[in-house]
């Protein structure tokens, strides 16, 4: 009996102490791995080419491609649901978002940081994509807006 107690206490104890290590990726714990050095490498890398207006992320737009033609992005809003370190989990998003009824999902590529990024909606409009997010954020609460110049 004191073996079982002791198994028991030193399981939540060792649980409980890598807890605090593992960077909060919801759904994926695959996209743990290199986690923090991409986060790095986004703050790096964008810290000169990017701004955080009205709760929307601005970048050039030459800095992003399509993943499936090789082809740059057009000035625009993006609905981002979801972001990755590795092609394989973009995809994975991808294919579940389209199984979700959102056919016009894509997988978009950050030339600099080498991050992807799995959107469901784009367009000129500020006020659409507003309205669009809030539909969105019952499915994806962590949808965000990307904007592109």
């Amino acid at each position: 009996m004191l073996k079982h107690f002791l198994f028991i206490f030193l399981f939540f104890a060792v649980t409980a102490s890598f807890a605090q290590y593992l960077p909060a990726v919801k759904n994926n714990p695959a996209e743990t791995n290199g986690f923090k050095e991409a986060i790095e490498k986004i703050n790096s890398s964008t810290a000169n080419t990017s701004k955080v207006k009205g709760g929307v992320k601005y970048i050039y737009a030459s800095d992003y491609l399509y993943v499936e033609s090789g082809k740059p992005l057009g000035i625009g809003f993006y609905l981002v649901t979801g972001t990755f370190c590795y092609p394989e989990n973009a995809d994975k998003s991808r294919a579940t978002s389209v199984q979700r009824g959102h056919l016009n999902t894509k997988i978009i590529q950050n030339k600099l940081t080498k991050i992807y990024y799995i959107y469901v909606l784009k367009t000129n409009n500020r006020a659409d994509i507003d309205a669009e997010r809030a539909k969105f954020k019952t499915e994806y609460q962590d949808a965000w807006i990307l904007k592109l110049e």
